[in-house]
């Protein structure tokens, strides 16, 4: 009759609320051994500094790119596009299985072996305390006008080319905001960290 009716729903519910709790922690275990695979290939040598300027301990990663970096250089690859450099953070993002093998392939000295390989030995990269602005020429050199990359291109591995592909479709696009960049007062602001939000509501 009608408590019957009513219990089978309590119980349903219940059940629903018991499944979705299973998901949540089963999605939290798998980010947690994600993360602590992301660590340990941090702490391997040439991972343990910004692959732009040498800072330690970097928790901003290039997921396409197989890159980890500081917080500073992460904001100029941001500024790239997902189609040049697609940033996350080692401890807030999700991960995916794919992109942690990414990393455990590629890493910061496997990177550099591409986009640093015609580096001059007398070129002054950037250094930990860097402006934005160094930082930038630098990380626009590399891979919007691939200043360093190998005299032939030929057997570089098909993500590079595809990010040599779409960095050469928006150069024009960069040279005119490296241009207005230049001519801003942007180095002279100081770069203190990303800001994150959560809206509760709101309308569109």
């Amino acid at each position: 009759g009608h408590y019957g009716r009513g219990f089978a729903f309590v119980v349903i519910e219940q059940k629903r609320g018991s499944m979705a709790t299973e998901t949540t922690a089963a999605h939290a275990e798998q980010q947690d051994h994600l993360r602590a695979r992301l660590q340990a290939c941090r702490l391997q040598f040439g991972n343990d500094r910004c692959v732009e300027c040498g800072s330690p301990d970097p928790d901003w990663i290039s997921v396409n790119l197989g890159e980890f970096m500081c917080i500073k250089c992460s904001g100029i690859h941001r500024s790239l596009g997902v189609e040049i450099s697609f940033i996350q953070n080692l401890g807030l993002d999700d991960w995916t299985e794919e992109n942690v093998q990414i990393l455990e392939t590629r890493g910061n000295d496997s990177s550099k072996e591409i986009w640093e390989a015609n580096i001059p030995s007398d070129y002054r990269r950037p250094q930990p305390d860097s402006s934005l602005l160094e930082r930038r020429d630098f990380i626009f050199a590399k891979y919007i006008f691939h200043s360093f990359l190998p005299t032939s291109t030929a057997f570089l591995p098909e993500y590079a080319l595809k990010v040599i592909e779409n960095a050469t479709k928006r150069r024009a696009e960069f040279t005119e905001l490296a241009h207005r960049m230049s001519h801003s007062d942007a180095g002279s602001h100081e770069y203190k960290g990303v800001l994150l939000l959560t809206v509760v509501s709101g309308d569109d």
